[in-house]
């Protein structure tokens, strides 16, 4: 009962913030916001703000013992976990890492969703993974309502063809 009561009140918390997101002038600013959040709301704007994308979301019953997964959302008929950090450090690798085993053991797809700075060691395991890095501005985007999609299959493809990788 009582994480359900807490549930209800970081979603609302989670509403009143994705509002007040709105009304903060520059992307600096936004990201200060962001970063002062309280964790738990901070993955409840996640979930919202994909919902409001017109995305299909699975909230989680608690959040603890959640085995690193912050809830899910369905994007181009596949499942894909959700990770959520908020901070204004660098993301490890090790968490990063963690995560990516996360997916595959539960094969599905993955969104490290965070406020803080991805070093190119992380974007380089990303890269060889199903898991998607979203933040700096397609964060931001996904907050404010503005057009959302993160790489999929088919844009991996492409940017591997331009580069030369395919």
């Amino acid at each position: 009962m009582a994480d359900r009561k807490q549930h209800n009140i970081n979603y609302v918390l989670a509403q009143k913030n994705l509002g007040k997101l709105l009304t903060i002038r520059t992307p600096q600013e936004q990201f200060i916001f962001l970063r002062g959040l309280n964790a738990f709301v901070f993955e409840e704007m996640i979930l919202t703000a994909l919902k409001h994308q017109g995305y299909r979301i699975i909230r989680n019953k608690a959040y603890t013992g959640d085995g690193g997964v912050d809830g899910m959302v369905f994007m181009n008929m596949r499942r894909h976990l959700i990770q959520a950090k908020c901070y204004s450090s660098y993301i490890t690798a090790r968490e990063l890492e963690d995560f990516i085993k996360t997916c595959r053991r539960r094969k599905v797809r993955g969104l490290f969703i965070h406020t803080g700075k991805t070093g190119e060691r992380c974007r380089d395991i990303a890269r060889s993974s199903d898991v998607t890095i979203i933040s700096g501005k397609s964060m931001l985007n996904l907050f404010l309502g503005k057009p959302f999609r993160p790489k999929t299959e088919f844009t991996n493809l492409v940017n591997q063809a331009f580069s030369g990788k395919a």
